[in-house]
């Protein structure tokens, strides 16, 4: 069954409308899901200041999140993340702001290898102010740990693979999601790999069940 939406008039597939309980409506709304989400986005965009949008001319095109313009959807890149299964900025935007990145990264880059003890500064008060911490507390809770992470003993707090070796790296603040007590210090990848387990005893005991199972797969 399709219904035409009230709102662009086009008609689609009853899936492109959302449910409702109202009596009258067949159990769907009359505007589709794509125009309740242009509504949705031009009201936040008017609470925001931001100039308005075009409006949607054909299911062919999509409106940029970066220069505002409809444009056809061969424009955009794929990312299936997305509902439509494009990226919220068109081509020429994504290789702008990409640029703009890599300058960025560049300089942030040359100011931390340029001042070492004020990146080391800055980044410790911002992720310990989180916290509550001191950088004396650091520094002692560190020290306690023999300057190593409290998992996987490296003396290297980022790990991971592929990544740059900044000056004034610090360990990451480890701590209870639900009391809010700090744990200890980890590294990059040991803080990420209990945060992916979801920091629960029972599914690092299950994943260790299953490594020493599949050893020698």
């Amino acid at each position: 069954m399709d219904r035409t939406c009230r709102k662009c008039q086009m008609t689609k597939p009853m899936a492109d409308f959302r449910p409702h309980h109202k009596p009258g409506l067949n159990g769907h709304r009359w505007t589709c899901r794509q125009c309740e989400r242009d509504a949705n986005r031009n009201a936040r965009d008017k609470r925001r200041g931001c100039p308005p949008r075009p409006a949607r001319t054909a299911r062919e095109s999509a409106i940029c999140t970066g220069c505002r313009l409809e444009k056809a959807k061969t424009e955009f890149r794929s990312d299936l993340r997305n509902r439509d299964g494009l990226r919220s900025r068109c081509k020429d935007c994504d290789r702008t702001y990409a640029r703009d990145w890599q300058s960025r990264t560049k300089q942030n880059e040359r100011w931390i290898a340029e001042n070492p003890e004020r990146y080391a500064l800055k980044r410790r008060e911002h992720l310990l102010r989180r916290y509550g911490m001191t950088v004396e507390d650091y520094e002692t809770l560190l020290a306690k740990q023999d300057g190593r992470c409290a998992i996987c003993r490296t003396d290297s707090p980022r790990t991971r693979g592929n990544a740059h070796e900044h000056h004034g790296q610090i360990f990451a603040v480890d701590h209870c999601h639900v009391t809010g007590a700090v744990r200890g210090l980890l590294c990059i990848t040991c803080n990420t790999g209990i945060g992916g387990l979801r920091d629960d005893p029972a599914i690092v005991r299950a994943a260790l069940a299953y490594l020493e199972r599949n050893a020698n797969a």
